[in-house]
């Protein structure tokens, strides 16, 4: 199953994006603790759109398999100035203490430990940006 949908580029949309997300997901019958890790993903990654690509859309392609379970992934694509969260992202070191990291990359670092994947290509001049879980 697949199903799209766009939103503004604004942090007021976050609800109304994981409204979608949420009832996406109940539809092809997922279960609600990947409905969960989901919705946590997608806040990282709408709120890093919002705030530093300067896009005026943003676009998701929700896609599941007919059973819900076999896999899902969630491609959120925005017409911003490019950016490779996956390659210009520095790793998080967990090994330092939280008070003497540098600000940055908690978002990426959460996106990555609770998703199977996540994958970024540039095309035409759109971010292209896929999770799967």
């Amino acid at each position: 199953m697949i199903i799209e949908k766009e939103f503004k580029s604004d942090i007021d949309s976050l609800d109304e994006i994981q409204d979608f997300i949420s009832k996406a997901a109940a539809d092809c019958g997922i279960p609600e603790n990947i409905v969960l890790k989901l919705n946590i993903c997608t806040d990282e990654i709408v709120s890093n759109i919002v705030k530093y690509s300067g896009a005026e859309e943003i676009s998701l392609k929700f896609v599941s398999g007919d059973d819900g379970r076999s896999f899902c992934s969630i491609c959120y694509i925005d017409n911003g100035k490019p950016f490779n969260p996956v390659t210009e992202t520095k790793e998080l070191d967990t090994s330092v203490p939280l008070e003497e990291r540098e600000e940055g990359g908690m978002g990426v670092f959460i996106v990555k430990k609770m998703t199977k994947s996540v994958t970024y290509k540039r095309d035409g001049n759109c971010n292209i940006f896929t999770i799967s879980i």
